[in-house]
């Protein structure tokens, strides 16, 4: 096991708490444990069980899991083909929003996202960071929430008219200080 030196920085939107990857070794096990904090693991390879709420998910390769502040948890790699997976734990004001907005709910704690490798894999990268690792992690949570909102977002991309009002108002508070001018 692997977790990167974090310090709390306490950001109030999105505060990286923990990091790390392992290649677990056959039967693994962690829990039956909570934590006061957001935890999401990416599978890299191999696979195992997440056990949530009386439900058993059996994951593999490109799964994610999450597992909510204070939810009482167990995960166990498998017997033959022993998981590795990357882990990042966050809290923060705009995490219940975040998670909400990307497709995960009450009954929603695992999804198949090939499309987030790159994201987990280079936050290793913050390992090598002296001065900035927090900072450098914030971005690739956001980064890995604008993948799942694009992929699972509940409303479609401007599709209700509310989305355009706020776009135009958006516009408008940005640019006043232009030339703006409404075209047809």
């Amino acid at each position: 096991m692997h977790n990167i030196p974090l310090l709390n920085k306490g950001f109030n939107d999105i505060n990286p708490l923990i990091c790390g990857w392992e290649s677990c070794n056959k039967g693994h096990f962690f829990g039956p444990a909570s934590r006061e904090y957001y935890l999401i693991h990416y599978i890299v390879s191999g696979s195992g069980i997440f056990e949530r709420a009386g439900k058993h998910y059996y994951l593999s390769k490109d799964c994610l899991f999450l597992i909510r502040p204070y939810e009482l948890t167990f995960y166990k790699a498998d017997n033959e083909n022993p998981w590795e997976y990357i882990w990042i734990g966050f809290n923060g004001s705009l995490a219940p929003d975040l998670l909400k907005n990307s497709g995960f709910s009450d009954d929603i704690c695992t999804m198949y996202i090939p499309s987030l490798r790159n994201t987990f894999l280079s936050m290793k990268d913050a390992e090598n960071m002296q001065h900035s690792s927090e900072l450098y992690l914030c971005g690739k949570i956001f980064e890995m929430f604008s993948y799942l909102t694009e992929e699972f977002s509940p409303t479609p991309r401007g599709s209700a008219p509310n989305v355009y009002c706020k776009r135009a108002k958006d516009y408008i508070m940005a640019n006043y200080a232009s030339h703006i001018s409404v075209e047809v």
